[in-house]
This record gives structure tokens, C-alpha cells and sequence, in this order.
């Protein structure tokens, strides 16, 4: 689980990565984030947006409640 200030700074660590931008140097982007983040399938490259992942493994975190209550934690904690 990341803040949404974590999740900001990641997504441009991604962006300079994929568009090879640097400190002195920052290219003119002929397509939008948006596009890129597009399934492949209607002509993006596929990745997903830094956000959009955080939010699935929260989601993950909470459908796989049998995590939190394992049956060696139980003992433990009886």
C-alpha cells in the first residue's frame, strides 16, 4: 500500500524512463500517457498507470482475508 505522493513520484520515474527524458534535457512527447498506458490490444504499449496498480494490490490485500487470519497466527494470539 503506497501514498498517493509515492504513487506520483513512481509514475514520473516511469515516464522519464519510457521517454527517455533527463535533468537537462526534456523531449517534445508526440503521444499522451494515456495512450501509452492503452492495452495493447487498441495500439498503447500496455503498462498501467502507477496508481491503477496500487489500488489492484489494496484490492488484492482485502479479497485474501484468509492472509490476515492464518491458523498459526490464531494459535498465537490464543
Amino acid at each position: 500500500m503506497l501514498s498517493k505522493s509515492i504513487c506520483t513520484i513512481i509514475g514520473k520515474k516511469f515516464k522519464s524512463f519510457i521517454w527517455e527524458d533527463t535533468d537537462q534535457f526534456i523531449k517534445i512527447h508526440v503521444t499522451s500517457w494515456s495512450s501509452i498506458c492503452s492495452p495493447k490490444s487498441y495500439g498503447g504499449l500496455g503498462l498501467r498507470k502507477m496508481d491503477t496498480i496500487n489500488q489492484a494490490y489494496i484490492m488484492k490485500l482485502g479479497y485474501r482475508r484468509e492472509c490476515f487470519f492464518l491458523p498459526w497466527n490464531l494459535k498465537a494470539r490464543c
